[in-house]
């Protein structure tokens, strides 16, 4: 990983990479938050369909269904998870009540449109604000670039004179 991290640095020093390492860098930052809504609705989806395996529609009372005997919580949120995705792991096997319909009814559509929407927003935001800073940032770049070579020129003609 901190090779990768390296060489993305090493390309800040061609112009044609330069600018969209800086869009990359600063999309990341920027998605921190995207992340953490991200995890909190499929969190909120797969707890809401735990409770939704668990209760009868018919009487309300708490009751195990009779295709699973106790649901776990990683394998409803990853199943969750996947339906960002568009995959359906197991939906169609315990699709009993109308509560579990409509669930994932309203997941399959709320998740993917709200996270790509979010996502595409993002994107586009930070790359309007990076187009609008790119000639300040280059040049901000290019003398970190140069400080360094000097630094690494300087460390290797003292080092040399010793």
């Amino acid at each position: 990983m901190l090779v990768m991290a390296r060489g993305f640095m090493h390309l800040n020093a061609f112009d044609i990479t330069r600018a969209l390492i800086f869009i990359m860098r600063e999309t990341l930052k920027d998605m921190v938050s995207f992340l953490l809504v991200l995890i909190l609705s499929v969190a909120a989806f797969s707890i809401l369909n735990m409770i939704a395996l668990q209760i009868n529609d018919k009487n309300g009372v708490f009751v195990k269904t009779r295709k699973f005997v106790e649901p776990n919580i990683t394998e409803s949120f990853f199943s969750t998870y996947l339906l960002l995705f568009g995959e359906n792991v197991g939906r169609m096997n315990y699709l009993e009540t109308t509560l579990q319909k409509l669930l994932y009814f309203i997941a399959s559509l709320i998740l993917p449109i709200m996270t790509l929407n979010l996502l595409i927003s993002i994107i586009s935001d930070t790359y309007d604000r990076v187009r609008d800073t790119i000639s300040a940032s280059d040049l901000k770049l290019k003398a970190e670039l140069m400080l360094g070579i000097e630094q690494i020129a300087l460390f290797f003609s003292t080092g040399s004179k010793v």
